[in-house]
């Protein structure tokens, strides 16, 4: 067995994260904005969705665990755990653990919806857009395999991808629906008869 097989399997597992994290991502904005709905039944699209997010959560702990098999560095559970506390670029490291925790409670928290409201789900879930950075600035400063084109240009496409999709939904969010616009106007000409009728 490689000296270094432990590394490779935690660097296959962190990419291999990324991406399933980039997609869970893009099915969530996809069902906001609905673009998605002419691909996916919109209960198979949450199901992805839901799917993705598990998957990535095991594939992270494959990335950070496997860590502890690695000769070179000889990790211990608390610097793969606790924020600053590792070998290798502990700073840039903590940006991925505190995003590993932050992955946990997005995930998690759509478990305990009915426990937390709606209200704090969905900031949490927007929190995710956020995360999604930390992310990739933790991946782009610690992974030793930045320097390939291909890990560039990926990380270059999906943040673009992200960063438009998610431009949209902070303008849709922003901006009163057609639903709300139409309420409003029934609204305002309610009380323009109501006024008329008592004058």
């Amino acid at each position: 067995m490689p000296a270094n097989i432990f590394w490779y399997i935690s660097r296959t597992a962190a990419l291999t994260a990324y991406l399933v994290f980039f997609v869970n991502i893009v099915l969530g904005l996809g069902m906001k904005l609905k673009f998605l709905d002419r691909l996916f039944e919109r209960w198979r699209a949450a199901d992805l969705h839901q799917f993705t997010a598990l998957l990535g959560v095991a594939l992270v702990g494959l990335h950070v665990f496997s860590l502890l098999g690695d000769t070179y560095y000889k990790y211990t559970v608390t610097q793969l755990l606790v924020p600053f506390t590792a070998i290798y670029r502990p700073g840039w490291t903590a940006w991925g653990i505190v995003g590993f925790y932050g992955l946990l409670i997005v995930t998690f928290s759509c478990y305990f919806r009915k426990y937390i409201g709606q209200k704090a789900w969905r900031i949490i879930h927007f929190a995710s857009f956020g995360l999604f950075w930390v992310i990739v600035y933790h991946g782009i400063k610690t992974g030793t395999d930045i320097t390939s084109p291909w890990v560039k240009a990926m990380y270059i496409a999906t943040g673009t991808i992200v960063s438009f999709l998610f431009l949209l939904r902070l303008q849709n969010f922003l901006s009163p629906s057609e639903k709300n616009k139409t309420g409003q106007k029934q609204a305002v000409q309610k009380h323009s008869t109501s006024a008329k009728i008592k004058s």
